[in-house]
């Protein structure tokens, strides 16, 4: 039902708000490419969230 609300609305949408998500994404993309390059291979510790494991 949300998926359908966002396609019914999308032609909507303002176009700079589209450009400002888009770059907001590419953004993140980037840092965590980033991330991974400086990365240790030999690091297996996981964040498993401020919750912790359930």
């Amino acid at each position: 039902m949300l998926l359908l609300a966002f396609w019914l609305i999308l032609p909507y949408v303002n176009a700079a708000f589209l450009r400002k998500v888009q770059s907001k994404i590419k953004d993140l993309l980037q840092q965590m490419e980033e991330g991974l390059k400086t990365a240790d291979p030999h690091d297996f510790s996981t964040y498993t969230g401020w919750t912790g494991l359930c």
